[in-house]
């Protein structure tokens, strides 16, 4: 206990009532001044604070309401002239757990009743709310905490136009695994994968257990050609970590969904959900431990050409897949994509919208892409006439899954201008650009 009195005499008077009571043992520390007190505070635990009224040049309300700026003050219990009740009651307004004279001991060891159950409260609501957000399993965040956070991470993303993009990755043939080995090691192997996934994504991505086997990141502040890059890494972590079974190892591998977050169009959680499983299903279904995109909505051609480059494949083994709303559900106001020509390519300058990309919008554009996409696009404007995709793939030093991380990357980024015209042309696998729109990339 600390006792705060500046008076030798009361503090004397003070220490014989506590030896007298028998409830509890007190050992008593005292000091003369409220100074004195917060200097012992930063240095030392204290179960409970005696604090006196009467301070020369300062009374107790005033110091009472200095300790309460502390975020970890014992009870306090006000040392106030007999009679003074209205003090007293003031004092208890201010914070104070009670004031004598009272019962001195008395209230003291109510106090410390008080915060001892409230002590005990505090725990029971930390581990409660700690059930409520942690997967006991693997300690990742639950599934129903994540979709809290989505929501918020949306709302915030829409607010602040910034990127967001989701993950969900499913171990391949889990099942076998508890078939084989039962459920004790079919939980060890989650546990480790789970701090496999911990080890292998930023402190500010937010990792959760989905379903049995499924598990989600939320990538906050990233683009849909970084989170392919960032599951891809993930998968490899994974696939590279051999699972510990007793004093045997086993290989384990990982299919991973990826999709981007458009904040501007209004849906919600579960729309995010839906469309990282339906790109995780794709990656399943094109062989497993693979990487799998679901891509912004363009016209047609181009979302088949984008499938067909992602699924001819390179060494990481990716693939893509193009879902979501067609261009004939887009909002009405907005550019209609590229049509073309009776030749397969119609040039920039001949459609309505081509005088969005001016200098201007380009370079705000050129804000929301990423370095990939960049290269993409100068790649592009060197060769205004037309680019064939895999000299695309072969100029940039890319492989073909990536490519069509980049031209998503590209069409979210026209999507968040307002427009869904893109400042190239795509038919027939091959790419061509507007004079006047390349010289003006050439120089961003």
């Amino acid at each position: 206990m600390l006792l705060v009195e500046d008076s030798p005499k009361v503090a004397r008077i003070a220490r014989h009532m506590l030896q007298a009571y028998t409830g509890v043992k007190f050992v008593v520390t005292s000091v003369g001044s409220t100074e004195r007190c917060l200097h012992l505070l930063s240095d030392r635990t204290f179960d409970l604070i005696l604090l006196d009224y009467n301070f020369p040049g300062e009374d107790g309300i005033s110091a009472l309401l200095r300790l309460n700026r502390r975020a970890d003050i014992p009870p306090v219990i006000m040392l106030v002239p007999e009679g003074h009740d209205a003090i007293g009651t003031e004092a208890m307004r201010s914070g104070a757990y009670d004031y004598f004279p009272k019962g001195i001991a008395h209230a003291i060891h109510q106090s410390l009743d008080w915060d001892r159950w409230e002590a005990e409260a505090k725990g029971l609501r930390d581990e409660l709310e700690r059930v409520r957000i942690r997967d006991e399993l693997t300690g990742l965040y639950t599934r129903g905490f994540l979709a809290e956070l989505l929501e918020m991470e949306i709302s915030r993303a829409r607010r602040y136009r910034r990127d967001l993009s989701f993950l969900m990755l499913d171990i391949d043939d889990f099942k076998r695994i508890n078939e084989a080995h039962g459920d004790e090691v079919g939980d060890s192997a989650l546990k480790q994968i789970s701090a496999t996934i911990l080890n292998s994504v930023r402190s500010t991505d937010v990792g959760a257990r989905y379903k049995e086997d499924e598990f989600c990141v939320l990538l906050t502040e990233t683009p849909l050609e970084g989170a392919r890059t960032a599951a891809e890494r993930l998968r490899f972590a994974i696939a590279a970590h051999q699972v510990t079974i007793g004093v045997r190892s086993m290989p384990v591998t990982a299919s991973i969904g990826v999709c981007a977050v458009n904040p501007q169009d209004g849906l919600g959680g579960d729309s995010v959900f839906s469309d990282a499983e339906a790109a995780l299903k794709e990656a399943k279904l094109a062989g497993k431990n693979r990487v799998s995109l679901h891509l912004p909505s363009v016209d047609g051609d181009e979302a088949e050409a984008d499938r067909k480059a992602a699924d001819t494949g390179n060494g990481a083994k990716s693939a893509n897949t193009e879902t979501g709303v067609s261009a004939s559900s887009w909002p009405s106001g907005l550019g209609q994509p590229y049509r073309g020509g009776s030749e397969g390519i119609s040039v920039i300058s001949e459609q309505p919208a081509v005088g969005d990309w001016n200098h201007q919008r380009l370079e705000m554009m050129w804000k929301f892409v990423g370095d990939g996409a960049k290269r993409t696009l100068k790649t592009m404007a060197n060769h205004p006439e037309g680019i064939r995709r895999q000299d695309l793939v072969e100029d940039t030093g890319i492989d073909a899954g990536t490519l069509a991380g980049y031209l998503a990357n590209i069409r979210f980024a026209c999507k968040r201008l307002g427009t869904d015209v893109r400042p190239y042309e795509a038919r027939n696998d091959l790419y061509a650009m507007d004079l006047e729109v390349a010289e003006k990339i050439r120089d961003l």
